[in-house]
């Protein structure tokens, strides 16, 4: 009984080795992974190293902020559709190196509902666990512009994707 993990491990890493990381022509969706909460449909251009994403994202959470001494809490729902671009700069046999950016439009409702847009650019890593699945880390920088509130920072996004 012991022996089922380690053979379970062995063929997951003669498959990472055996299979090629190339997104070419292949239509891919996934999302973020622990929490969920963004999801992408991507369609690598045959023959070349880019991609295009369409990103549907949806969060429900409670913000809690200070302003003047006092502590202000509210929950809010936030729905984005947006797009991006992805060039494969670098191509390994189980990984590859990327960079792109992406345009978002966001709606956040609490109280009242605000329409903002995000930009951002972002690079990672893509490791492919077989021809079909992989697992994305990427780090991004954006800017999102809302009604009465613009807000710049980055952020940290791990994927889970599945190939056809």
């Amino acid at each position: 009984m012991k022996q089922l993990p380690i053979c379970a491990v062995i063929i997951l890493v003669a498959a990472s080795v055996a299979f090629a990381g190339n997104t070419s022509g292949k239509l891919g969706m996934g999302g973020s992974i622990p929490s969920g909460d963004v999801w992408v449909l991507s369609y690598g251009l045959p023959a070349s190293p880019m991609v295009i994403e369409g990103i549907f994202g949806f969060s429900h959470g409670s913000t809690t902020f200070e302003f003047g001494g006092t502590s202000f809490s509210a929950d809010e729902t936030k729905v984005s559709f947006g797009g991006g671009i992805r060039y494969n700069f670098r191509e390994y046999k189980t990984l590859s190196l990327y960079g792109g950016g992406r345009l978002t439009l966001d709606i956040h409702s609490n109280d009242d509902t605000k329409v903002g847009v995000g930009i951002g650019g972002f690079l990672g890593a893509e490791y492919f666990l077989t021809s079909y699945f992989s697992i994305s880390l990427e780090d991004g920088i954006g800017i999102s512009i809302i009604e009465d509130a613009n807000s710049f920072g980055t952020n940290v996004g791990m994927r889970a994707s599945l190939y056809f």
